[in-house]
């Protein structure tokens, strides 16, 4: 591909070719905004997409650029979401083939979504680079036409037509502000906003913590390499998983409310403090860390269905009862965010903590991962949760049929 595809008359083309695949997505002014700034602010909602984000513009228009032949020989690409569901739903609307390779990370939610569109999905990796890599192996292996998520001045075309529907509806716009991340989106709408006005002011927007081409601007080199942390705490009122949308349910419905054991005891905080701590912990970390959150004292659950009982203006066992159900195989009374051989060190936030943790040779760890492979292709479950408890030898099951391999030989 040549950088002729940066040109007025192919973001033209694509205005018009993508036209058949998105939404109109009009300007939505922000008041708040506009209060804020002292500007008129106007935002472009680009979530309101079929499939959810921009991506379908420009992996639709790269389709529209490629031969019957490219085509039939079906799609490949590399994606933890969006363009995964943008490439997925282009091929569908041509008729040919789309493989997805999605990080073993991506969310479920993403998989199915991109399944639904007829794309045949292969989980590999943990990162996007891993899968991509094998996107790329699988398209030379198979005679595939990779579909690359931003490194592609077609794609970066069609994402530019964005910039197209702005002027259309304000010509006189005098600043755009577009997210980086790959590219590809900045790109096209920073190429085109200067075609139609070249004393525009396009603003590349990203995160304080990732500003990745910030950095390798400043120093003449690509930077940002991808750092991993891990945190560890307790549950989170209101999530999916939390027991306060069950007991809600349940007491709007008459009761019974139901709790496995009267002394079982977990820790909660709210959704916006797990957020911001885990934002934090994400600042502070330098790659490798394991943060623990400080969760106060542990909550017995009877006592969290008694109170939501009460504050819903009933009786307890006069109105709604509580019923014990037992616990269920592998449920614990308590829980610890951390195991006994463990500690850890303060650090800037006194909710914050960094664990001291057992280290493990990586070549034992290697060994570990390949049979739990084998074990788990298998599915020997005896197997598994025995290897499981060799390497953490504090993981005592509770309840469970896998307490017979924490019985010691006599």
């Amino acid at each position: 591909m040549t950088e002729e595809m940066l040109t007025l008359d192919k973001f033209e083309e694509a205005s018009e070719v993508v036209k058949k695949v998105t939404q109109e997505t009009k300007l939505v002014y922000s008041d708040y905004l506009s209060a804020q700034t002292g500007n008129k602010v106007y935002l472009k909602p680009e979530n309101m997409q079929f499939t959810g984000a921009y991506k379908v513009r420009g992996a639709y228009y790269k389709l529209s650029t490629l031969t019957d032949e490219e085509r039939k020989k079906g799609l490949i690409t590399a994606s933890a979401g969006n363009h995964a569901q943008g490439v997925a739903y282009a091929a569908k609307c041509y008729g040919v083939k789309a493989v997805i390779v999605m990080p073993n990370t991506t969310p479920l939610i993403k998989v199915n979504r991109t399944k639904s569109y007829g794309a045949e999905v292969v989980l590999f990796g943990d990162v996007y680079d891993e899968a991509c890599a094998h996107a790329y192996e699988l398209a030379e292996e198979n005679g595939y036409t990779f579909i690359h998520p931003f490194d592609d001045l077609a794609v970066a075309t069609g994402q530019g037509t964005i910039a197209m529907e702005i002027f259309k509806e304000l010509p006189l716009v005098d600043y755009i502000l577009v997210p980086i991340g790959g590219g590809g989106l900045a790109t096209g709408v920073s190429t085109l906003a200067k075609l139609l006005n070249p004393k525009i002011k396009v603003i590349g927007v990203e995160p304080a913590g990732a500003n990745c081409l910030q950095v390798s601007i400043k120093e003449g080199k690509v930077k940002g390499k991808t750092k991993f942390i891990t945190t560890r705490f307790g549950n989170v009122l209101g999530s999916n998983g939390s027991v306060i949308p069950r007991f809600k349910e349940q007491i709007e419905n008459g009761g019974p409310v139901t709790v496995t054991h009267p002394d079982i005891i977990r820790y909660f905080m709210t959704i916006p403090e797990a957020c911001r701590l885990v934002m934090e912990a994400g600042m502070m970390g330098k790659g490798n860390e394991i943060f623990v959150f400080e969760m106060g004292e542990p909550v017995r659950i009877v006592d969290l269905a008694i109170r939501m009982i009460e504050l819903a203006g009933y009786r307890l066992d006069e109105d709604i009862k509580i019923e014990f159900t037992g616990l269920r195989p592998g449920e614990k009374l308590y829980e610890e965010l951390l195991s006994t051989e463990e500690n850890t060190l303060p650090t800037s936030n006194k909710k914050i903590k960094i664990a001291k943790v057992r280290r493990y040779e990586y070549d034992d760890v290697l060994d570990s991962y390949s049979d739990f492979e084998t074990l788990v292709r298998n599915v020997r479950i005896m197997d598994t949760v025995a290897l499981m408890k060799k390497i953490v030898p504090e993981f005592i099951s509770k309840n469970s049929r896998f307490e017979v391999l924490d019985k010691k030989e006599g």
